[in-house]
């Protein structure tokens, strides 16, 4: 992968009657919305698609198509789950309503870095991907909150949703060895689900 190194780009999704193809520009009101890792001028790696309707796709890519992650509706439910590029769930996630809150900025759609300066652990807009921890998805008052993804240098990489910059609700981590927990975090805590191991499975309940 030398000759094509990655690259972070906002692409757009063509689709005509006689073809399929990604695009440096579009309509945002027509064409969904790729924001993440590129290679060839496709979509590879870890990014997010957001559709003209607002339905979305977060998690990882692989030639164009989606590849590990996770696809929600306009309420956030998870209606798909990919795994090597098939969607595992037949029956859609559906969560409870919850009341509208008071949102102080705009929710977006975006890329942010986190790195260690001044002794605290610090959210950026600007960084590199080699170096600092990565985050692609929804945005609110400059903190990952929402649908979104997040990897680290090492390798390990989380995808589900967020919460004032801290995994909070369903989520995978997977770690660089290929070992994952899925499941429920709580502040940023594994909470309940199970982690993976090679042939190794056991639970986790209320952070034990």
């Amino acid at each position: 992968m030398f000759g094509n190194p990655k690259k972070w780009e906002t692409l757009y999704f063509w689709k005509t009657s006689s073809s399929l193809s990604w695009k440096g520009f579009g309509k945002i009101k027509t064409h969904p919305k790729y924001q993440g890792e590129v290679v060839s001028g496709k979509p590879n790696g870890l990014g997010i698609l957001t559709y003209p309707w607002g339905t979305k796709y977060v998690g990882e890519w692989k030639d164009g198509r989606f590849w590990y992650g996770i696809g929600y509706d306009t309420k956030g439910n998870i209606v798909g789950k990919y795994v090597n590029g098939v969607n595992i769930i037949k029956e859609p996630m559906v969560v409870v309503e919850k009341k509208p809150v008071v949102v102080v900025e705009k929710e977006q759609t975006g890329v942010l870095f986190r790195r260690w300066e001044n002794r605290q652990w610090r959210w950026f807009k600007n960084g590199n991907n080699k170096n600092d921890r990565t985050y692609v998805g929804d945005i609110r008052n400059g903190k990952p909150n929402g649908q979104g993804a997040y990897t680290y240098p090492s390798g390990d990489k989380y995808i589900g949703e967020f919460k004032d910059g801290e995994y909070h609700g369903q989520g995978t981590f997977t770690f660089n060895d290929g070992a994952k927990y899925v499941g429920e975090f709580k502040d940023g805590i594994v909470w309940n689900g199970e982690v993976y191991n090679g042939n190794i499975k056991y639970k986790i309940v209320n952070g034990k």
